[in-house]
């Protein structure tokens, strides 16, 4: 009978921290309730707010305050919480090669009709680009692999005016590196085609001559 409770016990307690888990996106850290209060993280990450398992995504830079306006198209009342990614999108480290699990800089900028991507630290090994239209990884979608070295890359498969979130993931000898998600949107192309009306140079003679003879 002690052995069943016991069990029984354990399994309430597993079953609550699944529970707690599901209130923050995996390999996020859970860090403030939605009650206005501070979420304190550095640098620029991708943050989440929900709860039971549903989610919103921003990015934010520095700590910010934990409200539902942070966050776009949320629904969630103050039993939500904020959570932010482990790996932010700026490196300090002046090494040019990406170390184990090290974050890629990553820099991406909008265009006509075009995303530029640019990046560094991936002298070796092979080069893959994931897109998305939200800052939550899970989801991403492989556009690219590119050769070793390259260092850009021009997503011409984009719509006007959408923002989309993008990653490089580099793998040397099994080692895997990845950049923390950066955003940018692709302006419409705007042609401006001039078409000029072409007007006869000179004037029409309207004298009427003399009569002779």
């Amino acid at each position: 009978m002690i052995v069943r409770l016991l069990g029984g016990m354990a399994a309430l307690f597993l079953s609550a921290a699944a529970y707690a888990a599901t209130d923050y996106p995996s390999g996020y850290t859970k860090c403030a309730q939605n009650t206005g209060a501070t979420c304190s993280m550095s640098g620029t990450r991708s943050v989440a707010l929900g709860k039971s398992g549903s989610f919103v995504y921003a990015t934010k830079t520095g700590s910010f305050a934990c409200t539902g306006s942070a966050f776009p198209s949320n629904s969630f009342t103050e039993s939500a919480w904020c959570s932010y990614s482990g790996s932010t999108s700026s490196s300090s480290s002046s090494s040019s090669s990406s170390s184990a699990g090290g974050t890629i800089p990553l820099s991406a900028s909008g265009g006509s009709g075009r995303i530029t991507l640019n990046w560094s630290g991936t002298s070796a090994g092979s080069v893959e680009v994931y897109r998305d239209t939200d800052a939550d990884p899970s989801g991403r979608v492989r556009i690219a692999s590119v050769a070793a070295g390259t260092t850009s890359y021009v997503d011409s498969t984009v719509s006007a005016n959408v923002t989309y979130y993008y990653w490089i993931k580099n793998t040397v000898n099994g080692v895997v590196s990845n950049s923390s998600a950066v955003s940018a949107r692709a302006s419409s192309g705007s042609s401006s085609s001039s078409s000029s009306s072409s007007t006869p140079s000179g004037s029409i003679n309207t004298t009427i001559p003399s009569a002779t003879g």
